[in-house]
């Protein structure tokens, strides 16, 4: 008889967060005639967040739109306040109301900064919403995040200035950010033009407002005359985790086997293995893909096993070389996404002839690339790491599966 050990999940969470500039400089001498002093936030659309699950992070903006529309991307509850109960929003009469084109917006609270996503309208003071939880009554700002575009888009643009700090990519291992940023040049104007709203875009194609993934109102129009150019610089902050070791104990049906007596753990990113921004504005990457949620395939869709029980390295430093004799690795498959859930799985399963050894120590995901070097448990994207050695049979399959999800700072 075959025995199953079902792995439970591990959890990598991703936090999304974007800042922009905007300035305006002379198309032939390439001067900055004006440029914003401070960087000011922005809101990345559902339309955005749900091209994670098929895009890397990195191309989700490789292209810049501006426009003169005047749509707000959040309005404030102007002193009316709301409670949830379970799944139900309740607001008081006042000033603002719901209404069913606010399906798909976020709420978030002043006072404490709960968020629940409004899933459907009931009537002008009640909505239904998820996740289910309790919140008292307070004043709320309603997130615009259901825009898929521009209000009126004018033009689009995927030409960078390149170089640095113009677009780069900067990352701080100790938080765990990583922040990449693009400078968009659009091109020269012929007649003044009164720029209100600006927004990245994962195509260059003029016109295609389903393809934004973040919408900026600027606070005050831009000015661009002719032979005059406006300039955009996007930065995107993603958070990783876990950048240390957070420890846990792994349920584990069918573990541990003798002579181990528990299945505690630890887990954490020891590479980068995400797309970044180069300095000529391009996506590229240095050791593949595996923490990306789209990452599949040779670039990034290999979970490994190995008896190795390195301690973890500092996150993106000298990540220890896993892959001693012993290790295996199997392809991941993805689970079936769900709209707006922001979270994918991705699951191996070892056979009965795989991986039959009782010494189990090191556990991770990382891509299987030979024609770039990239070999299972040598560039690990995220590694568990037991306390004591694990045991699977040649009768048994053992079966992994990593959780991926990802949010945003709603600005």
């Amino acid at each position: 008889m075959r025995v199953v050990i079902a792995m439970s999940t591990y959890q990598l969470h991703q936090t999304a967060r974007g800042l922009y500039k905007v300035a305006v400089v002379d198309a032939r001498t390439k001067e900055v005639v004006w440029e914003q002093e401070e960087w000011g936030k922005n809101l990345i659309l559902n339309n955005g967040m749900e091209q994670v699950v098929l895009r890397y992070w990195s191309d989700c903006f490789g292209a810049a739109a501006a426009g003169t529309g005047i749509t707000p991307t959040s309005v404030s509850s102007a002193g009316v306040t709301a409670s949830q109960a379970a799944t139900t929003v309740s607001a008081s009469v006042g000033a603002y109301t719901f209404s069913s084109g606010d399906i798909g917006n976020m709420i978030k609270w002043d006072a404490g900064g709960e968020e629940a996503r409004i899933i459907s309208y009931t009537n002008p003071q009640s909505v239904e919403v998820t996740p289910a939880q309790s919140v008292g009554a307070g004043t709320f700002v309603v997130y615009q995040t259901n825009q898929t575009g521009l209000t009126t888009e004018v033009k689009r643009t995927a030409t960078y200035l390149t170089g640095v700090p113009y677009c780069q990519t900067v990352v701080t291992p100790v938080t765990g950010v990583v922040a990449m940023r693009r400078t968009y040049d659009f091109t020269a104007e012929t007649f003044q033009r009164n720029y209100t709203e600006v927004g990245t875009c994962w195509s260059g194609t003029f016109g295609t407002g389903n393809t934004t993934f973040s919408r900026i109102l600027l606070p005050l129009p831009v000015t661009v005359n002719a032979g005059q150019q406006l300039r955009f610089v996007y930065e995107l902050q993603l958070t990783l985790s876990p950048v240390t070791p957070v420890a846990f104990s792994a349920a584990v049906s069918g573990w541990p086997v003798a002579p181990s007596v528990n299945t505690d753990a630890s887990q954490q990113l020891e590479l980068l293995q995400m797309s970044y921004v180069s300095t000529t504005g391009i996506s590229t990457t240095t050791n593949g893909y595996a923490n990306e949620p789209s990452g599949s395939g040779s670039n990034g869709g290999y979970i490994y096993a190995s008896p190795s029980a390195t301690a973890f390295a500092t996150f993106n430093g000298a990540a220890p070389d896993r892959r001693i004799t012993g290790s295996d690795a199997v392809g991941a498959s993805f689970s079936a996404y769900t709209p707006l859930s922001f979270t994918q799985d991705k699951t191996g399963t070892f056979a009965v002839g795989q991986l039959n050894r009782s010494d189990i120590r090191s556990v991770g995901m990382s891509p299987n690339n030979g024609a770039n070097n990239w070999f299972p448990g040598t560039y690990n994207g995220i590694t568990v790491l037991f306390n004591q050695d694990q045991t699977k049979t040649n009768t048994q399959t053992l079966t992994f599966t990593f959780r991926f999800s990802w949010s945003r700072t709603l600005a």
